[in-house]
């Protein structure tokens, strides 16, 4: 009924939630902001952008991040049963790290 959205990380090895936000819609415009504020925009950030059964989402999500940090290709994946057991079927997801 609320339709609170968590953006989980992992630290440590562990999921942990790292906001609660309420509709998707707004869950995903705080993912794509945390992800152009915290990734760097080179090719050694590695980003990419996964997910769990809504590839169109993803294709969204990955065309906003290249266009906001201006870079030429970002990779998508389908996420594991980990994460899809944490979240569940349509999660859309990113992340980087740098080399």
């Amino acid at each position: 009924m609320l339709q609170i959205k968590p953006i989980l990380e992992i630290r440590d090895g562990r999921v942990e939630a790292f906001e609660k936000i309420r509709t998707r819609r707004h869950a995903l415009e705080r993912l794509k902001a945390l992800v152009v504020e915290q990734c760097p925009p080179t090719p050694e950030a590695h980003l990419c952008v996964m997910h769990a059964d809504d590839e169109a989402e993803a294709f969204r999500l990955a065309a906003d991040l290249k266009a906001a940090l201006g870079l030429s290709e970002i990779p998508l994946y389908g996420v594991g049963s980990a994460i899809t057991t944490h979240a569940g079927p349509g999660t859309v997801a990113a992340g980087f790290f740098t080399s």
